[in-house]
């Protein structure tokens, strides 16, 4: 929430993530050796934000839906490799509800330098300024502590990542949202 002379600015919401892999060249994934990995997974996200700008708007409900696939490469314990093609639906509700699709992908190369650094580089295709954009992906991953680590990927996001068990993950984020939803202005 940010407030000053001209009123206020207020923004909450929610987001959720399901990844299922169906298909891999190994039940489960060797880093300890110098393996070739394969993987494909379909994934799904649904997102909900409440926006609230004083002298402008009162409230807005901003939906957001997305289904995909992203097929995995692992070569060794170093190089990795992904390709990831999403649907997406964003907008208010009565944009959400005309179901008008954009589709987004990302070409990705991984190189793991240590256990707790490793960088990345790569091409996607996002809406995240407004209209379709062709945008390089550059990022870093540091491990912080033993379950925390800082994820930094230009242009999408600032991402602390705690583990707090071995199958729940938390994370806070730092991210655009520029062209993300269809508004109406009506």
């Amino acid at each position: 929430s940010i407030n000053n002379y001209a009123g206020s600015i207020d923004q909450y919401g929610g987001e959720m993530q399901v990844r299922i892999p169906f298909f891999s060249t190994q039940g489960k994934a060797d880093t300890t050796k110098q393996t070739t990995f394969f993987q494909l997974a379909a994934q799904a996200n649904a997102s909900i934000a409440i926006v609230s700008i004083s002298s402008i708007l009162n409230q807005a409900e901003l939906y957001g839906t997305s289904a995909g696939i992203t097929a995995a490469l692992v070569k060794g314990r170093k190089n990795r490799f992904t390709l990831s093609l999403n649907a997406i639906n964003r907008g208010d509700k009565k944009m959400y509800s005309a179901f008008d699709l954009r589709y987004s992908g990302v070409v990705n190369y991984k190189r793991v330098v240590s256990p707790g650094f490793s960088f990345n580089a790569g091409l996607a295709y996002s809406y995240l300024f407004g209209r379709g954009l062709a945008l390089p992906v550059l990022g870093i991953s540091t491990k912080l502590g033993k379950r925390s680590r800082l994820l930094i990927n230009f242009p999408n996001r600032i991402s602390y990542l705690q583990a707090v068990g071995t199958k729940l993950l938390l994370s806070a984020s730092l991210k655009p949202q520029g062209g993300y939803y269809y508004v109406s202005n009506q």
